[in-house]
């Protein structure tokens, strides 16, 4: 089975759906040409819009998947290929990193939370990994009544008090 894609140089080209390893909205700004980049390709840019390519490797690969880029725009990924959510050491909350995750030798930010991202994984059989994440009564036994929130928990997970 294949699909056929344009590539950015106008070449229409039949490629294996299952090659295809994550799917994004290329950037113009940054010199990317077309309208999708495709990892897992040897060519990475095509004219065809992401979300059509998506699908078309959606009805093949039945674990792709898509979350959300910190821009609000969707990246979609074969699930069974990913490992994550991986810690991220810095993250900027007001451009909506949240978590990221390991796809095709690259780290993908998003905007899910580290469990969205966990759930997602392990739905599709990938190399989902639990976050982190502590009750607040086990690092502080001695306060008379246990805490947990999110936020405290997201604050551990992220390593950086969220404001």
């Amino acid at each position: 089975m294949t699909i056929e894609l344009t590539r950015s140089d106008g070449v229409k080209v039949a490629v294996d759906p299952r090659l295809v390893v994550r799917i994004r909205q290329t950037v113009p700004g940054m010199g990317e040409p077309g309208a999708a980049r495709v990892d897992g390709l040897l060519h990475r840019f095509y004219n065809d819009p992401p979300e059509a390519i998506a699908g078309a490797v959606r009805a093949t690969v039945k674990t792709f998947i898509s979350l959300t880029q910190p821009g609000g725009q969707p990246v979609w990924f074969d699930g069974a290929r990913a490992a994550g959510p991986v810690f991220v050491s810095s993250p900027n909350l007001s451009a909506q990193v949240r978590s990221a995750f390991q796809i095709g030798g690259t780290t993908q930010y998003v905007g899910n939370t580290p469990e969205q991202v966990y759930e997602a994984i392990r739905s599709c059989g990938g190399q989902a990994q639990p976050p982190f994440t502590h009750r607040l009564e086990t690092i502080a036994p001695e306060l008379d009544e246990p805490v947990s929130s999110p936020v405290w928990d997201m604050e551990l997970y992220m390593g950086a008090p969220i404001s």
